[in-house]
């Protein structure tokens, strides 16, 4: 009866650590698909921010006085200085596609990455358990960065969409303005710098002349970067790949109780295609199982048959 149980308890105790490397095994490799939400908020990068005032989704125009002319409020507007800045959310199915078409249409519209990268891996290769994402900062035309934008919906879901400007204009007229007068300082300098004759006098000229200059320079590329800033529009995108793209919000009962029981019905079939997933893997653990079962009754009958056998013979 002692070997009875000590075969018993050998057998339990393999057919336990079995199950339990079959459960870690399952569920490293076939874990469960995560919805992946990119809600993002404020997230576009903007370059030279600190200049102006930032306004976002519009632009407010400043009213001019009553008696002035359509056509001075028409140049007004012409010399404002707008910095425009885009962020758009996209989710995809074919992620390699969608990329390689906002890279043409970047080169369509005259523009430029400034930065881009790639993450994850596609969801073929990872058993759906990781989507890849990509992120793009383009520079476009600010004639065309409107008629850009509108178009991702063509090659994309978007998801979020957000728009922003910055008006740079007192920044960019007063930064002018010194820049000029530092050139009538350079030019003044120079004149001086030609009369002098005292050592002195030139030594400190030139000092001052070399501070002026490094003012000019300064305010040049300032000047150069407000300018690169106002031409062409920032343009933020994220490229989310997915299994299934996310559904307008239905507003209508019917439309509902149809997207429920789609979801239902999906939800069915991924269930039973992981369970016969996770059979095929635990298929040869319940073989072994199996066998050490066969060979545990069989270890117990012949025990048994010689403990009747013993009973007998002391009988006889």
């Amino acid at each position: 009866m002692k070997n009875n149980k000590k075969i018993i308890i050998i057998i339990a105790t393999l057919i336990s650590i079995i199950l339990i490397l079959s459960a870690c095994g399952a569920k490293n490799n076939f874990g469960t698909q995560n919805s992946m939400d990119y809600e993002t908020n404020n997230k576009a990068k903007m370059d030279g921010s600190g200049f102006g005032k930032e306004f976002t989704n519009e632009i407010s125009t400043e009213e001019t006085a009553g008696t002035e002319s359509p056509e001075a409020d028409a140049l007004i507007n012409s010399n404002r200085k707008i910095i425009m800045n885009y962020y758009v959310s996209l989710e995809t199915k074919m992620f390699d596609e969608t990329n390689a078409k906002i890279l043409e249409r970047v080169a369509e519209v005259g523009g430029f990455v400034q930065n881009s990268q790639i993450n994850g891996k596609a969801l073929s290769y990872n058993y759906e358990s990781e989507k890849r994402s990509g992120y793009y900062t383009l520079r476009v035309p600010k004639e065309k960065s409107d008629a850009f934008v509108k178009t991702l919906g063509d090659i994309g879901n978007v998801t979020t969409s957000t728009t922003s400007s910055e008006e740079v204009t007192d920044q960019y007229f007063d930064t002018e303005a010194h820049l000029k007068s530092l050139q009538i300082q350079e030019e003044r300098l120079l004149e001086l710098l030609k009369k002098s004759g005292e050592l002195k006098d030139i030594i400190e000229i030139e000092r001052e002349l070399s501070d002026v200059r490094y003012q000019i320079e300064s305010m040049t590329g300032t000047l150069r970067k407000l300018d690169n800033l106002v031409d062409y529009s920032t343009i933020n995108i994220d490229v989310i790949e997915v299994q299934e793209l996310s559904p307008e919000t239905s507003t209508k009962f019917l439309e509902q109780v149809k997207d429920g029981f789609k979801n239902s019905i999906k939800s069915l079939y991924n269930l039973g295609k992981y369970l016969i997933i996770t059979l095929v893997v635990l298929l040869p653990y319940l073989v072994v199982i199996s066998i050490l079962v066969i060979i545990g009754l069989k270890v117990r009958k012949k025990i048994t048959n010689k403990k009747i056998e013993k009973i007998n013979d002391k009988k006889e």
